[in-house]
């Protein structure tokens, strides 16, 4: 579990630098069953922020004229769908590669068939 009440802002101006680095750490940081419980202030956009980082559901659970408490579950089954962006790159350079000896192969077979 994890509880915070994170700084959402520099001097007047809203920075949710802090924030959005805790929520693309929960899923990793977080066990399968795991809760982050957050307080911020209401103007705080956590639903948005918590999908796109991929921090799991998201629910106010309390709320006030200043504040919200919200709670992140993480999400198992997304846990296990979830791929890395080096993963990512190193799936689209085996396509990319496959493609490339698809097509070769192609262009080699044409050729055999324009001789015949």
């Amino acid at each position: 579990m994890t509880l915070s009440n994170p700084p959402v802002h520099l001097g007047a101006q809203p920075d949710f630098t802090v924030l959005t680095k805790l929520l693309s750490d929960a899923r990793r940081r977080l066990r399968p069953d795991g809760e982050a419980w957050i307080v911020a202030q209401r103007y705080v956009p956590m639903g948005a922020m918590c999908a796109a980082a991929g921090a799991g559901d998201a629910t106010c659970v309390d709320v006030d004229d200043r504040f919200a408490v919200w709670v992140v579950k993480k999400c198992p089954a997304a846990e296990e769908t979830t791929t890395t962006t080096k993963e990512k790159k190193e799936k689209k350079k085996k396509k990319d590669s496959k493609d490339s000896k698809d097509s070769k192969k192609k262009k080699k077979k044409e050729k055999r068939e324009k001789k015949r």
